[in-house]
């Protein structure tokens, strides 16, 4: 993605122009990814503060919506305390909701109810007969909205 963002406008990156300025300025992105072993987020918590003041943008890992998700809160905390801008795809509420407003986290939450719907209606577009979808929480909105979706999948005439 960052190779595709970067040829934008004849290889000068993304442009941006702000205010009542004429001049558009222009932006690559350079992309670093970080690992660490699942549970063991004293590994992650060192990379993250060695990583994150080499930084101008975070964009933390996204993979559920729950405000359990204490790691991803402690790295937001960190990017936070580092005046670096934190992006996450999901949006725990209690990160928006503390009350210490939080000046650089920034969430792009999408709602993922409706996914097995969507899917089913793009596969049906594409003259699929037959799709099978398989939720991977049970007992989540997706998984009902596949449990109630999966007939009208069956039942597409092509």
């Amino acid at each position: 993605m960052a190779r595709a963002i970067n040829s934008l406008n004849d290889g000068k990156g993304f442009g941006v122009r702000a205010g009542a300025s004429v001049d558009t300025y222009f932006f690559k992105l350079n992309y670093t990814a970080a690992s660490y072993p699942p549970g063991e987020f004293e590994v992650g918590r060192q990379k993250a503060l060695a990583l994150f003041p080499t930084l101008d943008l975070i964009v933390g890992m996204g993979d559920k919506c729950s405000d359990g998700d204490g790691e991803m809160q402690q790295f937001a905390e960190i990017a936070e305390g580092m005046n670096k801008m934190y992006f996450t795809t999901r949006g725990p509420s209690k990160l928006f909701k503390s009350d210490t407003p939080k000046k650089y986290l920034f969430s792009t939450h999408l709602n993922s109810d409706e996914y097995p719907a969507t899917s089913i209606q793009q596969f049906s577009l594409r003259s699929a007969v037959c799709v099978c979808l398989h939720p991977h929480t049970l007992g989540s909105q997706s998984s009902r909205m596949i449990a109630l979706s999966l007939p009208v999948c069956l039942c597409v005439s092509v």
